[in-house]
């Protein structure tokens, strides 16, 4: 099995070293950035596990954004106020290769003049060197506030990690999140079923369509997502084994979760690489394509792309199981705590 190389995928010192003699700092991002992607799909075409290639991204894109901070001058900002938080699926290292990049620009108190125009141009930058950021700029208060009165804007951060800055804001902010401060236990439990359900009518409560989005259709990765956001509000762990450990899961169910995952992870970066923007859509298009990536074949029985949609309906199909199955443990929690 193929591994991802991190050295091969980005030498910190040589991109150090040129970055410290170059003027024009945004070409040598830019080129930087376009070879790790292209050496990130070879691994991909090569055979790396899905896993390897979201955690490889992640890091990545962590020593971009934490060199540009530093070489646009981060030095004028007062590294007590301030901090670069990964949110979403960033913060929990599992990003695509052109999923939206989301970043949390966090400070203590209200920016001055200075941070205000430094972060303007700091996220410009990262847009110039071909990066798709989603950010935000809020101080303690203001997320306190808000995740007060959006469930969505609450799961965002509690997947917060540190990419640079000062980490007591990161200990503040997770401190702040907690259930005993905001959205109980039970009040999540139900706020995340009820935008489950409703995203479900979205697609006709179905997974079975033609061209279905492995994102946030029934059975796909949101489903998972959602399992592990109110686990780790009931038991303040990111990690499915927590449901092993808490006799929600066994340990077959949780190894058919981490297969169906895997498989739909490799199949969005396979979308991702070959549509070249963030594409969620298992689209037509594509799927011929992507069967033969995954080295099914034509023969008299049935065509590679019927292979590959059987095992995506037979994959969703048992997630969306595990999905019913743990919300109602959850459910039980509710009725009966923990």
């Amino acid at each position: 099995m193929t591994r991802v190389s991190r050295k091969h995928l980005l030498n910190d010192r040589r991109f150090k070293n040129i970055l410290d003699i170059t003027d024009k700092p945004l070409e040598v991002f830019r080129t930087t950035l376009l070879e790790a992607r292209r050496t990130l799909y070879e691994y991909h075409i090569d055979g790396a596990p899905a896993s390897e290639i979201l955690s490889a991204n992640s890091w990545l894109i962590d020593r971009i954004l934490t060199a540009a901070w530093s070489t646009l001058g981060a030095t004028q900002m007062d590294v007590e106020r301030c901090a670069l938080l990964a949110v979403g699926g960033y913060g929990r290292r599992e990003l695509h290769p052109h999923s939206d990049i989301d970043l949390l620009i966090l400070f203590s108190l209200s920016p001055n003049s200075v941070e205000r125009l430094f972060v303007e141009h700091y996220v410009r930058f990262l847009w110039d060197i071909g990066l798709q950021v989603g950010h935000s700029v809020r101080t303690l208060q203001d997320c306190f506030l808000q995740a007060e009165e959006d469930v969505t804007v609450l799961t965002n951060m509690m997947e917060a990690r540190l990419i640079c800055g000062h980490r007591r804001l990161l200990e503040k902010l997770s401190s702040g999140l907690q259930p005993d401060r905001l959205w109980s236990v039970h009040d999540f439990y139900h706020a995340k079923t009820h935008e489950q359900l409703s995203r479900h009518h979205r697609y006709n409560d179905t997974a079975y369509n033609l061209e279905p989005h492995i994102k946030e259709g029934p059975g796909g990765l949101r489903d998972i997502h959602t399992i592990s956001w109110i686990a780790q509000r009931q038991f303040g762990s990111r990690n499915f084994m927590a449901l092993i450990e808490h006799n929600f899961l066994t340990q077959e169910e949780y190894r058919m979760l981490r297969r169906g995952r895997n498989f739909i992870w490799r199949i969005r970066n396979s979308l991702h690489f070959r549509s070249n923007r963030c594409e969620d859509r298992l689209l037509f298009d594509y799927q011929e394509e992507i069967a033969h990536e995954f080295g099914y074949i034509n023969d008299k029985q049935s065509l590679a792309v019927e292979k590959l949609m059987k095992r995506y309906y037979r994959t969703i199909k048992k997630l969306r199981f595990l999905n019913d199955l743990l919300l109602q443990y959850f459910h039980q929690i509710e009725l009966t705590p923990y």
